[in-house]
């Protein structure tokens, strides 16, 4: 599990709020890089210098289909709905479960990476420093010693 939603019975209002500047412009038009850029610092990564260029641009790209930008809009209200999160089902997990989470995400405390490694049956847990909601992007490095270790143990 790498920094995900749906580990808390509802998203948590800091999500809500970094989202929402940009997703009603977004949604009715396709967003403009500037609007991307503060967004991906915002809400994404620890180290603005990760949203650079080349995740701007493809993010732009990607949203000028408005379907492409209707499907985001729907997922985020999903996420919202009691339903969405398996929260209330972590005790229930018997896989061998490794949950990776960045200290600095600003979307979910690390503390919900945490709590949630503590419900899963013989889960581990491990934060990474320095890092935003994507630790494959900003650490990948670290990232994949830590799934590999768990892998080989």
């Amino acid at each position: 599990v790498l920094d995900a939603a749906g580990l808390t019975p509802t998203v948590p209002k800091k999500t809500v709020r970094l989202y929402a500047p940009f997703v009603l412009p977004a949604y009715l038009r396709h967003p403009r890089a500037r609007s991307v850029r503060r967004l991906l610092e915002r809400a994404v990564f620890h180290d603005p210098r990760y949203a650079d260029e080349a995740w701007v641009d493809t993010i732009v790209e990607q949203w000028k289909p408005r379907s492409r930008r209707a499907a985001f809009i729907a997922t985020g209200n999903a996420l919202r709905r009691p339903d969405a999160s398996v929260a209330a089902d972590l005790e229930r997990v018997r896989a061998r479960t490794l949950v990776v989470w960045g200290r600095e995400d600003p979307q979910f405390d690390w503390q919900i990476g945490e709590a949630a490694a503590r419900r899963i049956p013989g889960a581990k847990f491990a934060a990474i420093e320095d890092c935003g909601h994507f630790p494959m992007v900003e650490k990948p490095t670290e990232t994949a010693e830590i799934v590999s270790d768990f892998l080989e143990s």
